[in-house]
C-alpha cells in the first residue's frame, strides 16, 4: 500500500496561502468546501457555516473581498446562485498544487514572506519553505545532489 503523506507540509502551505491571499484558516476551510460545489446558493453556504467559527456577515464579506461572485441574480421565484471567483479558485488550486508536491516560490515578487521587512514568523516559515522545497526536489530526483 502506497504511503500518502501529502498533508505533511499542510501547515507550511496553509501559512503561505494565509500570507499571500490574506486568508484565515476558517476562510480557507470554507473556500475549500465551496471549491468542489462549483455553484451554490446561500443555503449551502449557511449549512457549512453551522460547523465553523461564528462570524456575522461572512458571506457578504466574501462577496466584498471578491472571493464569491454572483453567477445568476435573484429573480422572482429563483434564488441567486453564486460561484467562487477566479481569485478564490486560483488560491485553492495553488494550495492543492503545493500539497501535491509543487514548489512554494521563494521570490519576493510572488511570495510576500520574502519581501524586505518580513515579520519574524514569516522568516521562520521561510526556512521551513526552503527545507520543504529542497526535500520535494530530492524526492523527485533522488540521485541528484
Amino acid at each position: 500500500m502506497e504511503k500518502k503523506d501529502y498533508l505533511k507540509h499542510f501547515r507550511v502551505a496553509r501559512y503561505y496561502i494565509k500570507v499571500k491571499y490574506n486568508l484565515g484558516l476558517t476562510d480557507l476551510e470554507t473556500l475549500l468546501f465551496l471549491y468542489s460545489e462549483k455553484y451554490f446558493d446561500r443555503r449551502v453556504f449557511h449549512e457549512y457555516k453551522q460547523i465553523m467559527k461564528w462570524e456575522k456577515g461572512r458571506f457578504e464579506r466574501f462577496i466584498e473581498e471578491g472571493w464569491i461572485t454572483v453567477f445568476r441574480e435573484k429573480q422572482k421565484r429563483r434564488r441567486a446562485i453564486y460561484e467562487l471567483s477566479f481569485k478564490a479558485k486560483r488560491a485553492i488550486s495553488n494550495l492543492y498544487s503545493i500539497l501535491e508536491g509543487g514548489n512554494i516560490s521563494t521570490d519576493a515578487q510572488y511570495n510576500p514572506m520574502y519581501k524586505e521587512g518580513a515579520t519574524y514568523m514569516n522568516k521562520v516559515y521561510r526556512n521551513a519553505i526552503e527545507k520543504r522545497n529542497k526535500t520535494i526536489k530530492q524526492q523527485r530526483h533522488p540521485f541528484r545532489k
